[in-house]
């Protein structure tokens, strides 16, 4: 924000500008491109995987024998 950087007194040139622009693309490509495992810190990567894991699960109970009630209406 120009105003910030006014008040901070700090520079900004056009050139600097479309360099950052450049640098933000190739960042928003490589994640597009490279695996989660490489994107996401290792808390978050396993957190998301363990609550993938838990979906499928349930996901698997509403289709399986094992877990109906008989004589209960299916949902």
């Amino acid at each position: 924000d120009p105003r910030l950087r006014e008040k901070l007194g700090v520079t900004w040139s056009p050139e600097e500008q479309r360099q950052l622009e450049r640098i933000y693309r190739v960042i928003r490509l490589a994640y597009r491109v490279l695996p989660d495992r490489l994107t996401y810190f290792p808390l978050a990567y396993h957190a998301r995987k363990h609550h993938q894991c838990l979906e499928k699960m349930k996901e698997r109970q509403k289709k399986s024998y094992a877990y109906r009630v008989p004589g209960a209406a299916r949902p």
